[in-house]
């Protein structure tokens, strides 16, 4: 093996976001160490039902699984802010829900030794105004503010252009804001080039999304939609990027489930990703 391949080995580890895990809770640390993957990002859980992960004897379970798995969990979402978004008005009970939930998902992250959580902002948390951006400028900050102390990183996951994106940015004045990327959110969200985006962001970059399709999300399998996944990973090749890459591909739905069984999907996707990243 050359110096070059023992290098981009190092660079990258390989992991799965839990909701896409064919998989409940902490069996899924089984799951993706049977899969060939190192990590997986968690999900704090929702308002409604006390945000699972933020009680501690289910953050002893995740633990011990992931020690015995050998699986590690580098990230963990805050994926009810796509319930109740951050855009909420102000003086709202559902605004102070949305600032809980980030509240709650950095101390559950500091808990569980994890230094990074990152904020979507897709479904009821879509910015489609001057106004939903002011709003989400606010939220953004104050959870910047809040984890800066704890060392930890908000990373948000967004279809911005790259312009909107720096603006952003400006107008929360934190340096420990940054981007998860995802390789198929800017094109079927705004008919954006997701390699262009990633090559004009690059460098803002703390974990990277990978699934594919056409016009819907994760409705093929790596290499097999649309969104030029071989491309966007020569792009990601090219650049300084070294960290996570998580699959994001639901092979326990439809219609990818029609395929066959959701494990050896899963896998097959694994040996795709480390295969386009030369691990």
């Amino acid at each position: 093996m050359s110096e070059q391949e023992v290098n981009e080995m190092s660079r990258f580890k390989f992991g799965i976001v839990e909701w896409a895990l064919p998989a409940e809770g902490r069996y899924g640390c089984e799951v993706a160490h049977r899969a060939g993957l190192q990590g997986i990002q968690v999900n704090i859980g929702s308002y409604e039902t006390g945000y699972h992960l933020s009680n501690k004897e289910m953050q002893r379970m995740y633990l011990e699984a992931g020690q015995k798995w050998e699986i590690e969990f580098p990230s963990l979402a805050v994926n009810c802010l796509c319930d109740i978004g951050m855009t909420r008005r102000e003086g709202t009970k559902e605004r102070e829900i949305a600032k809980q939930s980030i509240k709650i998902g950095i101390d559950t992250a500091q808990q569980m030794g994890i230094s990074l959580v990152m904020l979507p902002t897709f479904h009821d948390g879509y910015i489609k105004d001057e106004e939903d951006f002011r709003l989400t400028v606010e939220c953004v900050r104050e959870a910047c503010q809040y984890a800066y102390d704890k060392n930890i990183k908000i990373a948000l996951e967004n279809v911005m252009s790259t312009d909107e994106y720096f603006r952003f940015k400006d107008q929360v004045g934190m340096g420990n804001l940054g981007i998860i990327y995802d390789n198929q959110n800017y094109s079927v969200c705004k008919g954006y080039d997701d390699t262009q985006i990633y090559r004009e962001i690059r460098d803002e970059v703390d974990a990277i999304h990978v699934k594919d399709g056409f016009d819907e999300m994760s409705t093929h399998m790596l290499g097999e939609g649309g969104c030029n996944f071989f491309k966007t990973a020569e792009e990601i090749l090219k650049s300084d990027y070294s960290g996570w890459i998580f699959a994001e591909n639901y092979f326990d739905q439809l219609p990818l489930r029609e395929k066959g069984d959701p494990y050896e999907l899963l896998r097959q996707d694994v040996i795709t990703m480390k295969n386009a990243f030369k691990a």
